[in-house]
């Protein structure tokens, strides 16, 4: 190959006149020996400049510009040769290294479906080609692609055995629930890293109070343990969560409200003294009565039946305490026989308990009979009384 400066030819012309002559002339021939050179920029997804550093934010196309590239030698570019240097792929950069010719000085870089461009840093290279076959210098560009979006919060209820609730939310008192962010999302590309949970407002209970929380990614439950004492209390609970991806973007705060119901019957039992002398006093009792909810409010007692149609008052009657003494009426005492007595329970939600009974044997008075079953001192009193009115006639007899 001859370098680009003058060279001396000389030239045999034969003419038909004379035989030959010997002509020297003078050439020069100009050779593009020059390499050109490269000059790589990054466009953004509309194809204007960007300025360095290079950004573009996660899910946008790019395109890698080699238009303001030159041959200094006078020839043209004829080749633009693309590689991918370093960074984390995805897109169609797998497809680099390639060529191609002029006129096409951009490389369009694109995000394919489920395969985006991942985040991070991103070196490309371009080496021109001249029509002489001249080679440039590589030239590199680096390209930040960052994640500036927030993620999205969604925050749903689920039971204790992993089923999801429906909206408005409500769970059975004294039962486990889970606050659950598995449905929130992060189209920004880093993808969701930590979940912040928070009570917002309620009556609380249960280990509400290890509110806020945080967890990690995949933990997107959040256990709240109703079983422990004091149980979640009764009323209505709002939650909130916070979603935070890789990059540190924070979501809008979601809420959601969650009623605890009670809507299990309470339990009543009821304890009468098996037998009582005619006209003693009794006491009823519905200690023994349970609540699972959050306890009993109100005990509801009423006579069921018994002998000749007997009655005692106040009953039915209503009360806070769980003692009901049965005092029959002056006068009035209940007849010998079994008299059967009930008590409804209500808790404090107004469910009412399925009604409980218990029997009372009133036994006549007899001098043995009141002396077998006299526990009182009104009962010894009255027994020792008539024995004394006893002897006393007795003895009057015999005089």
């Amino acid at each position: 190959m001859l370098n680009s400066k003058r060279h001396d030819v000389k030239l045999i012309i034969l003419s038909l006149l004379v035989f030959s002559s010997i002509i020297q002339l003078s050439v020069t021939l100009a050779l593009d020996t020059q390499r050109p050179v490269a000059v790589l920029k990054v466009l953004g997804p509309s194809g204007t400049g960007l300025t360095i550093p290079y950004t573009v934010h996660y899910g946008e196309d790019f395109y890698l510009s080699a238009r303001d590239s030159a041959d200094p030698g006078g020839g043209s570019i004829a080749k633009y040769h693309w590689s991918y240097v370093s960074g984390p792929g995805g897109g169609n950069l797998d497809t680099l290294p390639e060529m191609t010719i002029s006129p096409d000085t951009v490389w369009a870089a694109r995000n394919l479906p489920g395969n985006y461009v991942r985040l991070g840093t991103h070196v490309f290279q371009l080496i021109v080609e001249d029509a002489s076959g001249n080679m440039s210098p590589p030239a590199q560009a680096t390209l930040e692609v960052v994640d500036t979006q927030n993620p999205y919060a969604v925050l749903k209820i689920f039971t204790s055995a992993g089923v999801t609730l429906t909206a408005p939310y409500a769970v059975p008192y004294g039962e486990d629930f889970y606050l659950n962010g598995r449905d929130s999302v992060d189209l920004g590309g880093s993808g969701i890293a930590k979940y912040h949970w928070s009570y917002v407002s309620g009556p609380g209970g249960g280990n509400l109070d290890s509110l806020p929380d945080e967890t990690i990614s995949p933990d997107h439950d959040c256990l709240v343990h109703s079983a422990i004492t004091p149980k979640v209390r009764l009323g209505t609970h709002v939650f909130q969560l916070i979603v935070e991806d890789a990059s540190g973007n924070r979501s809008p705060p979601a809420q959601a409200t969650l009623e605890v119901v009670d809507t299990q019957n309470p339990y009543a039992v009821l304890t009468a003294p098996s037998k009582v002398i005619l006209g003693q006093s009794f006491t009823l009792s519905g200690k023994g009565s349970v609540d699972l909810g959050p306890g009993i409010a109100k005990y509801h007692w009423s006579y069921a039946k018994g002998p000749g149609g007997a009655t005692v008052t106040p009953l039915p009657a209503e009360t806070a305490d769980s003692r009901f003494d049965v005092v029959p009426l002056r006068g009035r005492p209940l007849l010998a026989g079994t008299h059967v007595f009930q008590l409804i329970v209500e808790d404090t939600s107004g469910n009412l308990s399925p009604p409980a009974q218990a029997s009372v044997q009133i036994t006549s008075f007899s001098f043995l009979r009141g002396l077998a079953v006299s526990e009182t001192p009104y009962d010894i009193i009255m027994v020792a009384t008539v024995l004394l009115l006893v002897f006393v006639y007795m003895k009057r007899i015999h005089k």
